[in-house]
């Protein structure tokens, strides 16, 4: 590998502008003599932050779920700290009617993503986790629920 191509590669993870920065002043350095001292800055990549859960705002985990009536809502609650969009996943089972997600923007600006699904009450759904992802795309956060019938 040449030594341009290992300086484009060292520097590819680098933002446009700075990138640019970089490379004028790599290239003033080295048309005006023997080189330069300059070392570019350190910039650390950006962090792809998980979703926040608002609801369940609990850290037990699996968190215990009572089938109390005929119909229960099992709902997540999810915002992004990155205002990356946020997908809810509920598992696909048919004794889980999961309904829509829904998007709505909170009066300070946070955009908040919701999505909820209703259980009948059975016996033999005593014990069962119901698992739901929510996701960015990048990065993850995890809901475990245990249903209990009394």
């Amino acid at each position: 590998m040449s030594r341009s191509t290992q300086s484009a590669t060292a520097w590819a993870w680098l933002q446009p502008r700075q990138m640019a920065r970089c490379v004028v002043w790599h290239a003033l350095c080295i048309g005006m003599g023997s080189g330069c001292l300059y070392l570019p800055p350190i910039v650390e990549p950006p962090v792809n932050h998980p979703p926040t859960l608002l609801s369940p705002d609990t850290f037990q985990d699996p968190i215990p779920f009572v089938l109390d009536g005929e119909i229960s809502v099992l709902q997540v609650i999810a915002a992004d700290p990155d205002d990356d969009d946020v997908i809810i996943f509920f598992p696909q089972v048919d004794w889980l009617d999961v309904k829509p997600q829904t998007q709505t923007e909170l009066s300070d600006g946070t955009i908040v993503w919701s999505c909820a699904a209703h259980v009948a009450a059975s016996p033999e759904l005593d014990g069962r986790i119901v698992a739901v992802t929510v996701t960015d795309g990048a990065a993850s956060t995890f809901v475990n629920w245990q249903l209990e019938v009394p």
